[in-house]
């Protein structure tokens, strides 16, 4: 790669940052302060443990094994990722990759994806729900406000009660009038609301959903508030309609569509009501923040919660719900019978996921995520003259004697490198990339380094860092500090700081997270070969911890296999219980036993083919890819299994009562010290790419003031609207 640096403009004296972590966050805000915009300014020096980019979103190639790919986990992109495909596409356009090569624009490095699979248990038959989201021609951009939002969802209501057979009538009945007056003039009746209670087999659900999203869509236009007694009359209303919806579908859930339709109108109408009876367009809805969220759905149902056939346990517990849970390891302490999310979190979920994503519902990286994202951002801010110290492990820093401002900052280098320098992307068919292993030919310890098998991306590794030890000092090294690694591992860097400062001692002690674990499986059979029933998508709900998986064949021709047979890939991943053991060496055994029992005793739904064939009983372990001689259970062994436990690669959670726990940019109260990562209070909330870069963008806009607008952050995008 030949890097071009782009001179500065700025004419003044520039202001030295320096960045500690190499994660998306980290990326962010180096993006955000080489921004045109901000003319050179800033002078950027980043610096980040172990040989490459990337954090939790790292991926590696193995030279040892076919340039495989190998992640951290399995990774997406929302098509509601505003922020982050924002800068990606300005990154792909900055890079001018020729047209004929790997990846050369945005468009070529992530593939739309509008269907996903979720897996339900009927009795003992697993049933695959193939959900089709409609791709569009939006591009990224802002969100619908709270009252778009419900106005999208009654609209979606509306259409799904006329699916249920219940069209607008030519003559409302008398029922429906007296509703109708409350809906009209509320506060000005003086018959309580509870006289509504009528039986909704006589009530004319056609003629109510179409006044309803009437009602709703008046509202949204005059953008005011809603008196209060408007508020419940609608969710009394929207109350009667999803009774009388259940009253005339309850004796079909054995039908999959009646029962996904179901499922999926219950939802609706139950989070319409918890938007209007909790005033969430006055208070914001980070007021529900402390309510976790399926007690939150519970508590806003229409039926019962002993109602007969469970409609709420049906809708609140399976399908989307339990996908979005999976999804974000919302597990404590990796225990999956003891789920915590947050309402607010999951209310954002809910509605930005499926109503404001951008072309696609998601997206698939055409290569690894370090390949895809990490390179061309590193390629991107090398010729915006950003410098990167790798094997930089930030051991201390100290603030002056007022407390006011950081004094000084000590980085430890990890090793020696024999050049002084260290180059550290490899060429794998054309396309620039991160290996899995450092180039240890680069590092003077390198042999001590690769006969160990340090992981000098661990804060655990047992490596005894033996280069030199540098102290960074405020207004000669660096003006400001932006530090972005992960919250776990705060304690390890500056105890002194986090104790002094009540904002960041309650995120280091509150704030949770909880380990995980991921297995990608290479087999050397078609997924026609193994019976795969489903398209190849993403796919959710399965057995817990491997609820979450993915066919990701579409990466094997950016692997090297050459002449051996690999026809199909898959990932998967969950959260790892505590219980799994307190060394590296124990959890990795723990996700290979894990692993095994997945795949011996519950993936028969999922590949039934490679089950029960011939003379072979049970999982026919010869379809896995492995060494010839390697036999059985062995062959997974070949796989690639991951037990993520280092305080750097816990998955940050988004439990209830947590976000006033997150800390925002500048809670530590040092004017010059930012936070950014995935785990601060950012707007959006969840360990994500979007979270990491809302991030990123805010602690670039605390220091610099720029970028002005962040996606999701304006005060009708969820936020108090007063």
């Amino acid at each position: 790669m030949t890097t071009i640096y782009r001179k500065s403009q700025y004419k003044g004296q520039r202001e030295k940052v320096v960045i500690i972590g190499g994660g998306l966050g980290a990326i962010t805000a180096a993006y955000g302060l080489t921004a045109p915009e901000q003319n050179g300014k800033y002078d950027v020096t980043i610096h980040t443990m172990g040989w490459r980019l990337g954090g939790k979103g790292a991926s590696g190639r193995n030279a040892h094994i076919a340039d495989r790919i190998e992640e951290h986990g399995l990774h997406i992109w929302f098509g509601c990722y505003d922020n982050a495909f924002t800068m990606m596409k300005n990154i792909y356009d900055e890079l001018d990759r020729p047209p004929d090569a790997p990846l050369a624009t945005l468009d070529t490095a992530f593939r739309g994806l509008d269907h996903f699979v979720l897996e339900e248990k009927i009795g003992d038959e697993w049933r695959s729900w193939q959900i089709n989201f409609p791709s569009n021609d939006l591009q990224p951009g802002g969100r619908p406000s709270l009252w778009a939002f419900l106005e999208i969802i009654m609209a979606w209501i509306k259409r799904a009660a006329k699916s249920f057979g219940h069209h607008p009538s030519v003559k409302r009945d008398s029922l429906f009038d007296d509703l109708e007056a409350h809906l009209h003039a509320p506060e000005h009746r003086a018959s309580p609301l509870d006289k509504l209670s009528y039986d909704s087999s006589r009530l004319h659900l056609g003629d109510l959903v179409e006044s309803l999203h009437e009602h709703i869509s008046d509202k949204a236009k005059s953008g005011h508030k809603p008196p209060p007694l408007w508020a419940k009359a609608m969710a009394k209303g929207i109350q009667l309609l999803a009774e009388g919806i259940w009253w005339a579908v309850q004796d079909k859930m054995d039908v999959d569509d009646v029962r996904q339709l179901w499922i999926m109108t219950n939802l609706g109408t139950t989070i319409s009501r918890g938007i209007l009876l909790d005033n969430l367009m006055h208070n914001g809805v980070d007021s529900i923040d402390g309510v976790e969220g399926r007690a939150w759905l519970y508590k806003h149902a229409s039926l019962a919660d002993d109602a007969a056939g469970d409609p709420n346990g049906l809708a609140f517990t399976h399908g989307p719900i339990q996908a979005l849970y999976d999804a974000c390891f919302a597990y404590p302490k990796g225990d999956t019978d003891n789920p915590d999310f947050s309402a607010a979190t999951l209310l954002r979920a809910c509605l930005w996921l499926p109503f404001s994503y951008k072309g696609h519902f998601c997206f698939e990286m055409q290569a690894g995520m370090g390949d895809t994202v990490f390179v061309p951002a590193y390629e991107a801010l090398l010729s915006r003259g950003v410098k990167f110290n790798f094997f930089s492990m930030a051991t201390d820093m100290k603030a002056d004697a007022t407390g006011e401002n950081i004094e000084s900052v000590t980085l430890s280098q990890q090793v020696n490198l024999e050049g002084g320098y260290y180059d550290p992307l490899v060429n794998v068919n054309g396309l620039p990339c991160w290996p899995s292993t450092p180039d240890f030919d680069q590092i003077v310890e390198g042999d001590a380094l690769r006969d160990r098998k340090i992981n000098l991306e661990h804060y655990t590794s047992g490596w005894q860092n033996c280069g030199p030890e540098n102290q960074l000092m405020a207004g000669q090294d660096f003006d400001h500090v932006i530090f972005t690694v992960p919250l776990p591992a705060h304690n390890h860097v500056c105890p002194d700081l986090v104790a002094a400062s009540p904002a960041w001692k309650k995120a280091a002690t509150a704030v949770k997270a909880t380990r995980t674990l991921a297995a990608q499986f290479w087999f050397n059979v078609s997924r026609q070969e193994l019976g795969v029933r489903t398209p190849a998508v993403v796919t959710g709900t399965f057995v817990e911890p491997w609820a979450s998986l993915a066919d990701f064949t579409h990466l094997l021709p950016r692997e090297s296999w050459g002449n051996r047979s690999v026809n199909y890939l898959n990932y998967t991943c969950g959260v790892l219980p505590d219980t799994a053991g307190d060394t590296q060496a124990k959890a990795n055994e723990y996700v290979f036993e894990s692993a095994r029992d997945y795949i011996r005793d519950h993936s028969q739904p999922l590949w039934p083919r490679a089950h029960d064939r011939g003379d072979i009983k049970g999982f026919n372990w010869n379809a896995l890819v492995a060494e010839e001689g390697v036999r059985g259970e062995d062959r997974l062994r070949a796989q690639y299994l991951r037990a993520n436990i280092d305080p750097n690669e816990l998955y940050i959670l988004s439990t209830h009562g947590g976000i006033n726990n997150r800390p925002k940019t500048q809670a530590a109260g040092i004017k010059n010290l930012f936070f950014a990562g995935d785990w601060t209070n950012n707007g959006f909330n969840i360990s994500s790419v979007e979270g990491a870069v809302m991030s990123g963008l805010q602690a670039s806009r605390a220091l610099s003031g720029w970028p002005k607008d962040i996606v999701g952050e304006d005060p009708g995008s969820l936020s108090p609207s007063g």
